[in-house]
């Protein structure tokens, strides 16, 4: 009896912490889970954890050949992938807070870097052969949208041509996107720079700027920031 009673507790403890929906591969190793989390994979994916904090979050793996592979801090956050052979990865140190990130397509890519930290960012890479990359040690504030697609398809009424194929998104080492802003497809948002608030990011920006508007142009270069809040 006593030993029912052990089994039955368990059970309880492990559906309060997470639930799992799995006939794929999940790995987990020093890996920290609090309440809530939730784990959907298809077979022929794969699920990594490894030194990571989990807490109130969902993973979702469609399709084939797809892998998330988490050595962050995840926190309230969904990540999606269908298709095949597509990657999430969460590098070393990153966290990540109320976030979603949809990955749809063929041998796609969304990557976090090192150490970088995100407040609420809503992600969105679809086709194949694309990818967002997001650099190290990277600030993203509330409310942050990367898109590498239109979602949509425009074509041209008179020939078919796609006007809007799907194009990476690459964003530097050391970039600061402030509260609102939202980078789109084609953009290389370079080593350093500061986006403002509510700035629409629609080309390139120089490394070490702060760009702003919507569009977002330059305002200022050669510029530095740092993690301290300022007090004065």
């Amino acid at each position: 009896m006593k030993k029912i009673v052990h089994i039955v507790t368990y059970a309880l403890l492990f559906l309060r912490y997470f639930s799992l929906f799995v006939s794929g591969r999940v790995k987990s190793n020093k890996t920290e889970w609090s309440l809530g989390s939730k784990i959907i994979i298809d077979k022929g994916n794969t699920i990594e954890f490894d030194n990571s904090y989990v807490s109130r979050s969902e993973f979702v793996c469609r399709g084939e050949s797809n892998t998330i592979i988490c050595n962050g801090y995840m926190y309230k956050t969904k990540m999606v992938i269908s298709g095949k052979g597509n990657r999430i990865v969460i590098n070393n140190g990153a966290k990540v807070y109320n976030s979603t990130l949809r990955l749809r397509g063929e041998n796609s890519d969304i990557i976090i870097g090192n150490n970088t930290n995100a407040g609420s960012l809503y992600a969105v890479c679809m086709g194949d052969n694309n990818y967002i990359n997001i650099g190290e040690s990277c600030m993203i504030s509330d409310n942050v949208e990367i898109w590498s697609t239109d979602g949509h398809s425009i074509t041209d009424n008179s020939t078919g041509e796609l006007l809007n194929a799907s194009k990476p998104v690459v964003i530097g080492n050391r970039v600061w996107l402030g509260k609102n802003s939202v980078i789109l497809q084609g953009v290389e948002v370079k080593d350093g720079t500061i986006v403002g608030m509510n700035s629409v990011v629609t080309k390139d920006t120089e490394p070490f700027s702060i760009v702003a508007g919507n569009p977002a142009r330059t305002v200022c270069n050669n510029v530095n920031w740092s993690e301290r809040y300022t007090l004065y």
